[in-house]
């Protein structure tokens, strides 16, 4: 589980919304469901929230060096 004290709130650098856009609730619905079946109360959502888009960063930063590492991410991609 995702630790939200480990990203703290300065380090925001742009809202939700601009984010997500037209598909926030469908992230949010989301990130309920990930809170629920984690047994963290939904009031917490908003902490969850900017913790999980933080570790995916981090987790991208890890794996793309380069414009060609992001097939990487895309299955049965080829290579550049």
């Amino acid at each position: 589980m995702v630790n939200p004290d480990s990203y703290p709130e300065e380090d925001r650098e742009f809202n939700r919304y601009t984010l997500l856009g037209e598909y926030d609730s469908l992230f949010i619905a989301l990130v309920k469901q990930r809170c629920y079946h984690d047994g963290v109360n939904a009031d917490l959502l908003p902490d969850f929230f900017r913790a999980h888009v933080n570790r995916g960063v981090m987790l991208l930063n890890a794996r793309i060096k380069s414009l060609a590492d992001v097939t990487l991410l895309i299955p049965n991609a080829t290579r550049l």
